[in-house]
């Protein structure tokens, strides 16, 4: 079962600044490669502190800060649980990450779905899922 997720009009653009900023960074001679392990336990922590009721505004206030978009975590669907799947994949500059996530939705319907994320280390730690 799949949750139909409405993007609404401003989430659509967030996520697509979001890919945009990390495309960019990709082009510059100047960015260091993401670190793997810091990449995967920052999205561990992301995920983490959504499973238990956090907000993502929350991991700003953590150190190191971590950004992260999704945009069922920001319509209030509930995690209950996650397994990163397979082996990440380095494009030099970013992460990527296979993740199985089990959500609950608003009416407390459970469905399991497997996304991707993006996770850049610098500058900042930056944590997105893949549109496609």
């Amino acid at each position: 079962m799949r949750f139909a997720t409405r993007i609404p009009s401003s989430g659509w653009f967030f996520c697509c600044a979001l890919s945009l900023c990390i495309a960019v960074s990709g082009c510059s001679k100047r960015n260091a490669p993401a670190e793997p392990d810091l990449a995967r336990s920052s999205l561990e922590a992301a995920l983490g502190a959504w499973k238990s009721g956090e907000t993502p505004d929350t991991l700003a206030q953590r150190s190191p800060s971590i950004t992260m978009t999704d945009f069922a975590w920001r319509q209030e669907q509930k995690l209950t649980d996650f397994h990163l799947q397979g082996e990440p994949t380095n494009d030099g500059v970013n992460i990527h990450f296979q993740v199985e996530l089990t959500l609950i939705d608003a009416q407390g319907a459970t469905a399991t779905e497997k996304v991707g994320y993006i996770v850049g280390t610098h500058p900042v730690i930056t944590i997105g899922r893949e549109v496609h």
